[in-house]
């Protein structure tokens, strides 16, 4: 089994169909839940990377918090938890997460771009997330074990080696989340944005979300596409993660992540991100977020179009 798609929203459904059908009953912790193991899964393109399915009402707002608060290196309760007060319950203390990505990625973060720079095909440049110091014992157990930039083909593409992956809580701001550092990483070294691969020892949902995962693989599902970033973000926009305090010195796409994170509601905050994705609708079928590709029409003639409309996705 190979999960393959041209977008988050794609290899998403077509994982958790696979989940739902061939799924096996397991309880680790007492918590039953039904998973398959050792799954590859790959998005072709890492800029079709958040999407929209009713069901699955994904909280924007906390997926450009969360991407932000792994860049800028926190691993704090307070700051993330104004976007999601859930989250806390996984802190051991209340007062930090011991399983953060943010400080181990920005720790080597310099080291592997250099690398990179100096060694264009290394395979070296890999970000280890679970370390052997971890606790067992910790509520905050990382969930990733390692990410690895890898440059092929004239772009930047990044492979995402995973223990274990709840497909309904987790894997789609996993995929944001480490979509949007490959974005970075790109601007950084100037290259194209490739694909994302992840390896997923133990790909699971939980009982208490089976039903609404029916109904999301029988719903429709609708593509966001990324812009492609000019570099980091700015210190501008971390300032507002912290504090909430609204800025207009930001120009875009940093304005339209800010205006996420300042929305008020889920819908507020979705409506920006679909006119961050249409500002790249494909001009032949007018499709939102999908890749510029190039299409065969019957009569052999070729034209300028998206993933969509040439069966890419």
């Amino acid at each position: 089994m190979n999960i393959v798609s041209g977008w988050a929203g794609g290899v998403w459904t077509k994982l958790l169909s696979e989940i739902l059908e061939k799924g096996r009953r397991v309880s680790p912790r007492g918590l039953t839940n039904i998973e398959l193991t050792g799954v590859p899964l790959e998005i072709i393109d890492a800029r079709n990377n958040l999407f929209v399915n009713e069901p699955r009402r994904l909280f924007y707002r906390f997926a450009i918090a969360e991407w932000l608060w792994i860049w800028y290196g926190y691993e704090d309760v307070a700051t993330i938890a104004r976007y999601n007060r859930h989250i806390a319950q996984f802190s051991d203390d209340g007062l930090i997460f011991n399983g953060s990505y943010g400080p181990r990625i920005k720790r080597r973060w310099s080291e592997v771009l250099t690398l990179l720079r100096a060694d264009r095909d290394s395979r070296q440049a890999v970000i280890p997330i679970f370390g052997q110091t971890h606790s067992y014992h910790s509520k905050d157990v990382p969930c990733t074990l390692s990410l690895q930039l890898l440059v092929r083909d004239d772009q930047l593409n990044m492979v995402v080696i995973m223990r274990s992956s709840d497909i309904w809580l987790g894997l789609p701001y996993d995929i944001f989340n480490f979509t949007m550092l490959l974005n970075i990483a790109a601007a950084q070294l100037h290259l194209k944005i490739g694909w994302l691969k992840m390896f997923l020892g133990s790909s699971h949902l939980y009982e208490k979300n089976i039903d609404a995962a029916r109904d999301a693989v029988n719903a429709s599902t609708v593509n966001l596409r990324s812009p492609k970033l000019t570099g980091p973000p700015t210190e501008i926009l971390d300032r507002l993660l912290v504090t909430g305090e609204p800025t207009t010195l930001l120009d875009p796409p940093w304005t339209h992540y800010a205006d996420v994170l300042l929305s008020k509601t889920n819908a507020e905050a979705l409506v920006v991100l679909q006119a961050l994705s249409d500002a790249q609708r494909c001009s032949i079928c007018g499709s939102s977020g999908f890749a510029p590709a190039i299409g065969t029409r019957a009569s052999g003639e070729t034209y300028d179009g998206c993933d969509f409309c040439t069966g890419k996705a």
